[in-house]
């Protein structure tokens, strides 16, 4: 389930998007919460970005991750 701030950018980033591109943001969201879990948006930090990054790109597809960075 995807809750709070996530569930209000979803509805609104994806309004005019096909149900396929939506269904792919949602797993982006769903990928991102245990890099990200327990933290508020203006908590991220550019050191804890950057480590996500280094981590996910070594372990998933560049247009995976891309979207996943688009989706952040």
């Amino acid at each position: 389930m995807i809750g709070g701030l996530a569930k209000r950018w979803l509805d609104v980033a994806t309004a005019g998007l096909k149900p396929a591109s939506r269904a792919r943001r949602e797993v982006a969201i769903k990928s991102l919460a245990p890099y990200f879990r327990g933290l508020t948006v203006r908590n991220f930090n550019l050191r804890q970005v950057e480590q996500w990054y280094s981590k996910r790109s070594a372990e998933r597809a560049a247009q995976t991750v891309n979207i996943e960075v688009e989706t952040l």
